[in-house]
């Protein structure tokens, strides 16, 4: 359970890096539709993040949300609500456990009890103007970026082994929500909301 929690503390922090524009904007790989995409990256500050995570699983799909508040000194505190299965009978083995996780600027996390550490590099780097995307689509307030499997490593920042797809939605010049899914599990990051 610790290890769980680790991780997606981490992949949590790092959803919420995706949209904070401390990246240089280089020009779009893409038509000028999706560069307004690129644009709401670069004016987007994260002071609420809502991360809904899904995974099909032989037992059902289990879900799991987390809710972090930072502050303005890069400090924060994160609320989750993780569905596991400690036997595999059956899916009435789910179990529930929520807690409450609080971080410092220099990166440690604590729960007060068993949880704690640092967060490290995560090598997650969300890149929505990668060249390796080849397919894409606009519709207005959306951005639908399918991505292949080879080229996950570059536009995720981490490899995958299927297709994935993202859709960026942006209201009056910012990123609202990214959505992440691929074979069996699907994430979804609203931002302050």
């Amino acid at each position: 359970m610790k290890k769980i929690l680790a991780l997606i503390l981490v992949l949590t922090c790092a959803f919420a890096l995706f949209a904070c524009g401390e990246e240089e904007t280089p020009e779009p790989v893409y038509t000028e539709d999706a560069a307004e995409f690129i644009s709401a990256f670069a004016a987007t500050t994260v002071s609420t993040l809502k991360v809904t995570v899904t995974a099909q699983t032989a037992e059902g799909a289990l879900t799991s949300t987390y809710t972090t508040v930072y502050n303005a000194d890069k400090t924060g505190t994160m609320t989750y609500a993780i569905e596991t299965i400690p036997g595999v009978d059956s899916t009435d083995d789910i179990v529930l456990v929520e807690g409450t996780v609080t971080f410092d600027k220099d990166g440690n996390y604590s729960d007060g009890g068993e949880i704690s550490g640092k967060l490290g590099a995560t090598g997650v780097k969300f890149n929505i103007n990668s060249s390796a995307i080849k397919k894409f689509s606009v519709d207005g307030n959306v951005l639908g970026i399918t991505v292949s499997a080879a080229d996950t490593q570059a536009v995720i920042g981490y490899a995958i082994d299927s297709d994935a797809l993202v859709t960026v939605t942006k209201a009056d010049g910012k990123i609202t929500s990214i959505a992440l899914s691929y074979t069996g599990v699907s994430i979804v990051c609203e931002y302050n909301k």
